[in-house]
């Protein structure tokens, strides 16, 4: 396959203010600090997502590394499309872009891995790419369909779909060329799933085994068997996070819109946080918390619950004169909690908004500062930050760090290969049993234990976990993917690098018995799955 290989650069160093750790919250006082690592000079960035984030120089967009250096230059168009996956960011290794009127695929270095000759692409996830291709009708016309590929470029699912969208837990909503405005859920072999239907609604995927689905012109949840399991009864929702979904119901009295009462349900359709007027928008639930926008003035602008429907955040603050509403952060100036701290922005008693990170207790982590107009979620430890007004408008990023100790100047340096030596011997284990939601698994090489921890066969693991396998001979590295989560781990090495993010294991991959052995418990959890040991029966458990 032919390979364009994108000239690098590196950033000049740039200049970091470290800003000295405060809090004025009533709560416990916290410290932390931050580092701007990208001064604000790009007109657009998008979060980072596997190690690089997407920036926006001239019109162009182009990669930058944490440290703020071009690791891949500005040189990919800007556009937008309209389809529901989400542009410019790394998934899976690969990321779509588009040059010359085409899109494509390029890795982290910048080469080209899949050719430029799609109409339009989707990110991968879960280890196919939907992919739109040009065909011309004889004698006139030219149409487009969409199909999916693998990271090779090769077509696994025909080209014969009028939309299609990434693979969510392991279904894909498309819609077919001879059923306009129909759609159904295939799987990754192409099989229709769950059959076309006008109810199916093209963008929205599988969340937590349910999907949202319309009749009659209101929202309901499916289950993959097509089944309904919460009767379409709401005005609107949005898909599941951490149990719960967003749900609005018509105003009771039947007026105006903006009246309309915003709730929660569980997946079983009870309405756990009553449907309420007081709310003109309740967001997803994110780390145990939701978002929420009051509708009334006198409630003041937004605020946080928790899954009790109970405003937590924030709490314990000094109310402001009667003529004001009461503290509380602006309606347009709250995120949702990421990595444990949200970006908020909010008022002090007789003071401006500004912007602060909160931890869950409500503590400023990231003390007030007017120097930003506005600060973004934290992703892999970066926000993005921005300076300026709606007119002229300019983008950077700060490395957050709200442990109390000031973050390091970060330096491009190359990542070292560690060397362990293993302080005992491994030994067999054959009596370990493994057991995967309740599967027990079954092994041609018995798991081996060294320095407390057990490791297995890397292949039978992953595939009981769902993920799909990669192996690279030539640089004795070993690719999983489920889902958003990418992790790799190289035989000899004690780091396992999951979405981009180091971590350090206590005992590194090795060859056993022509076999790849992995630590156990790292590689589930790095999947969220839950890990037991029973000493007495010697069982490892494993459950999602």
């Amino acid at each position: 396959m032919k390979k364009r290989i994108l000239s690098m650069a590196l950033a000049l160093s740039l200049m970091l203010v470290v800003v000295p750790a405060a809090s004025v919250s009533a709560a416990a006082t916290s410290s932390a600090a931050y580092v701007e690592v990208v001064p604000p000079k790009y007109e657009a960035v998008f979060a980072f997502s596997e190690g690089l984030a997407a920036v926006m120089l001239d019109g162009k967009w182009g990669f930058i590394d944490k440290t703020g250096a071009e690791v891949i230059p500005p040189i990919y168009e800007n556009e937008r499309t309209s389809g529901i996956d989400y542009h410019f960011r790394f998934s899976e290794g690969l990321a779509a872009v588009k040059l010359d009127g085409k899109w494509g695929f390029i890795d982290k270095t910048g080469a080209e891995v899949i050719p430029f000759i799609y109409e339009n692409a989707l990110n991968f996830s879960e280890g196919l790419a939907a992919v739109q291709l040009g065909f011309h009708v004889p004698p006139y016309y030219y149409e487009t369909r969409w199909g999916f590929i693998d990271k090779t470029g090769e077509e696994v699912i025909p080209f014969e779909y009028t939309e299609a969208a990434s693979f969510s837990e392991g279904l894909a909503a498309v819609s077919a060329m001879h059923i306009e405005h129909w759609y159904a859920y295939i799987d990754k072999t192409g099989t229709v799933v769950i059959s076309f239907s006008a109810s199916i609604a093209s963008n929205r995927n599988f969340s937590e085994g349910l999907a949202a689905f319309r009749r009659d012109g209101k929202w309901g949840f499916i289950d993959k068997t097509g089944k309904e399991v919460i009767p379409p009864i709401y005005e609107g929702v949005v898909s599941f996070s951490e149990g719960f979904a967003i749900v609005m119901l018509g105003p009771m009295d039947g007026s105006v819109l903006r009246n309309n009462r915003w709730g929660a349900i569980d997946k079983s359709g009870n309405e756990v946080i009553q449907p309420s007027p007081r709310y003109m928008e309740i967001f997803s639930f994110s780390e145990g918390f939701a978002k929420v926008d009051f509708l009334n003035p006198e409630d003041g602008g937004a605020a946080f619950i928790d899954k009790s429907g109970r405003i937590v955040l924030p709490h314990g603050y000094e109310q402001t004169p009667e003529n004001l509403p009461p503290l509380s952060y602006s309606r347009f100036g709250a995120g949702r909690f990421s990595e444990g701290l949200a970006a908020v922005e909010w008022r002090p008693r007789g003071g401006e908004f500004g912007w602060v990170f909160i931890d869950t207790s409500g503590n400023e982590i990231i003390p007030v500062t007017q120097n930003y107009a506005s600060m973004e979620t934290i992703s892999e430890g970066m926000a993005a930050v921005s300076v300026g007004d709606r007119s002229s408008t300019t983008w950077g990023f700060i490395s957050i760090n709200a442990t109390g100790t000031p973050t390091p100047t970060p330096t491009p340096t190359p990542t070292p290969t560690p060397t362990p030596t293993p302080t005992t011997p491994p030994t067999q284990a054959s009596d370990i049993s493994v057991i995967v939601n309740g599967t027990a698994l079954t092994f041609d090489q018995p798991p081996i234990t060294q320095d407390g921890r057990t490791l297995v066969p890397l292949r039978a693991i992953f595939e009981a976990l769902g993920a799909d396998v990669d192996w690279n001979p030539s640089t004795q590295t070993v690719s999983a993917v489920r889902g958003s989560v990418t992790i790799t781990l190289r035989i000899g090495s004690n780091i396992l690098v999951r979405n981009g993010v180091d971590i350090t294991l206590d005992v590194p991959a090795q060859t056993v018995g022509g076999r790849t052995l992995v630590p156990v418990r790292a590689i589930a959890e790095s999947f969220g799955a839950d890990v037991g040991w029973n000493p007495t029966t010697r069982t490892v458990t494993i459950t999602e």
